[in-house]
């Protein structure tokens, strides 16, 4: 019978290998603490009392609260005038009324196209519906002086030029603009309300010596804008008053 060989390890390096890795565990903790007390790392251990003495935001506190309110702005009184929205009484010229004479330049001149319409309603509510009209077509409105009752556009242009007509047969480019006046008015019967004189400004472009020239434009851009206005008035299209009782 062969003898049994027995293998028994032996404990001396068990040991040895546990002593090495609590002074490895030791040494990583120093390391830690001391980063932590340097700054190095993110803190690890605070105080009771620390931290009363800085702001709210590094302390964590909920700082979203509303600003303080403000003291009422004082407007000096000669400006009091130009800030405050006109009167819906005060919207609109008087009968009779001439033109300013700052818009006066965009008329004179001019071949101009004037198609006017009386409206039962108040000047304020014709003058709105006007601005409204003409910002749903796209026009560029250059003015709106609500005490004067204008509003003007700047010009918008229509057509094309092409090769054919750069060698002189014609020219299909047109351009035109706006000066809408809206005045307190009566109609024959009697009734109170407000009439809109619409002038269409009209110029073609002449090839030959590339400038624009005067043109009376068709009825068509005013015919589009009158229904723009009647649609936001919620009315019918009245009928066309041939003698406004208003000053040109």
């Amino acid at each position: 019978m062969n003898d049994e060989k027995h293998l028994r390890l032996d404990p001396a390096p068990r040991e040895d290998w546990n002593a090495a890795a609590m002074r490895r565990a030791f040494i990583w903790g120093a390391c830690l603490l001391l980063a932590a007390c340097s700054g190095g790392m993110p803190k690890l251990f605070w105080d009771v009392d620390e931290g009363k003495d800085q702001p709210a935001y590094m302390r964590g506190a909920n700082t979203a609260k509303g600003a303080p309110a403000r003291p009422p702005l004082d407007v000096p009184p000669v400006l009091v005038d130009k800030i405050q929205l006109p009167h819906p009484e005060a919207i609109g010229a008087s009968e009779g009324a001439p033109l300013p004479a700052r818009y006066r330049r965009y008329i004179t001149g001019k071949a101009v196209r004037l198609d006017a319409r009386f409206y039962p309603v108040a000047p304020a509510e014709l003058f709105s519906a006007t601005v409204d009209a003409m910002t749903a077509l796209g026009l560029p409105v250059e003015a709106v002086d609500s005490a004067s009752g204008v509003i003007t556009t700047d010009w918008v242009r229509k057509g094309r030029i092409s090769s054919v007509i750069l060698f002189g047969s014609g020219s299909k480019l047109v351009r035109y603009r706006f000066l809408a006046r809206i005045y307190r008015a009566h109609a024959k019967s009697g009734e109170q309300g407000a009439l809109l004189e619409l002038r269409t400004v009209g110029q073609v472009y002449d090839p030959s010596s590339g400038r624009w020239k005067r043109a009376r434009i068709r009825r068509k851009p005013a015919r589009e804008l009158f229904g723009a206005i009647e649609e936001r008035l919620n009315m019918p299209a009245p009928g066309q008053a041939s003698t406004p009782q208003a000053a040109r």
